[in-house]
């Protein structure tokens, strides 16, 4: 009597195997970008700002979408450590082109900030406090540094209906200007030196008037 060895089977990678791996990453993935993502940006933003800015920031709700890289933030609050606003915005969509990043450039295709309120003051000094911020959070350029970064581009950028309030503390009274439903439109910003780039804005004056120009 003959006997006859059956051949041990060898497992073979089934395609609903495959699928099954890539689903879990694709959950992974859309959990980390929905959830993860903002969690981190809001507290490392917060933190970053007031070291390097003393400002005190809070924001309403962050989302980021990891499929289209839409990032938005609401209700962004921005304070002098004194407790005075800086500025305040509604909403600010950011839309990045993740592909841009490959050559060397970052890529906004759209940026639009709604509902801007900013707040500038002169002090009796003559100190502007924006300008004094900007010089205290930038870094002193290290010896052999490189020049400038990546160059940022911006296809499309609208700022809707902001509001600017000027008080001038080096004269006596305070000299203070108003602008209020201003609308700025401008396609294919960049940072790159020489590049041009068309402007359209409207405003009007809290003093009364309105004005609009474009180039």
């Amino acid at each position: 009597m003959s006997t006859i060895m059956g051949k041990k089977a060898t497992p073979t990678w089934r395609p609903h195997r495959f699928a099954a791996v890539i689903l879990v990453c694709v959950i992974v993935y859309a959990l980390l970008g929905f959830l993860a993502v903002p969690w981190v940006a809001e507290r490392t933003a917060i933190q970053k700002l007031d070291e390097a800015l003393g400002l005190q920031l809070s924001l309403g709700d962050v989302s980021f979408n990891p499929f289209t890289f839409v990032t938005k933030i609401e209700e962004l609050d921005a304070r002098y450590a004194s407790g005075d606003r800086l500025a305040y915005l509604d909403s600010v969509v950011v839309d990045l082109q993740t592909t841009a990043l490959f050559g060397g450039r970052i890529v906004l295709s759209e940026l639009r900030i709604d509902g801007a309120s900013i707040s500038l003051r002169k002090a009796a000094d003559g100190q502007i406090d924006v300008i004094t911020l900007a010089d205290t959070g930038s870094p002193e350029p290290s010896p052999g540094s490189e020049g400038p970064g990546w160059p940022v581009e911006v296809e499309s950028l609208l700022i809707d209906d902001a509001a600017i309030s000027w008080i001038d503390n080096s004269v006596a009274p305070a000299a203070q200007l108003g602008i209020e439903h201003l609308i700025l439109e401008a396609t294919g910003l960049s940072t790159v030196p020489e590049s041009r780039f068309p402007v359209t804005t409207s405003l009007t004056l809290t003093s009364g008037g309105a004005a609009m120009a474009s180039g």
